[in-house]
């Protein structure tokens, strides 16, 4: 869920300020009574309304790293992500692994699929085939 907008904060605070109830500006705006309380806190504590970021590690591949990812799939779809792990490091500086790889292609909507052109890799059978006359 994304954070509520800096200017619907600052008029849930306005709405406060000229008097109304924290119960009539949460209907007013649609939003939660904890959410004005907390807003009305936040201010008076820190002297921001600013959303605090949201906890956790930051992405190895950056959104505007979008695009190079792109060209260096579509340069050669027949490398593996170990390959493409390998040429991502040498091109951008930065480690990323198979895993890291593998996600950041999901979360940007990029399709990974080896060359049709490339050999098979060879079919195994699972069982023997029955021989019927």
């Amino acid at each position: 869920m994304q954070a509520y907008s800096l200017d619907l904060r600052q008029r849930i605070i306005d709405a406060l300020g000229d008097g109304a109830t924290i119960e009539a500006t949460a209907q007013r705006f649609a939003v939660g009574i904890t959410s004005v309380k907390r807003y009305k806190a936040r201010l008076q504590e820190t002297g921001t309304l600013a959303p605090t970021p949201w906890p956790g590690r930051a992405p190895k591949i950056k959104k505007e790293q979008q695009e190079d990812l792109r060209t260096l799939v579509a340069a050669r779809t027949d490398w593996t992500l170990d390959a493409l792990s390998a040429a991502w490091h040498q091109e951008q500086g930065v480690q990323a692994t198979v895993s890291v790889l593998s996600d950041t292609l999901r979360r940007f909507q990029i399709t990974y699929k080896k060359r049709a052109a490339s050999p098979p890799r060879g079919m195994k059978r699972s069982a023997k085939r029955s021989e019927s006359a």
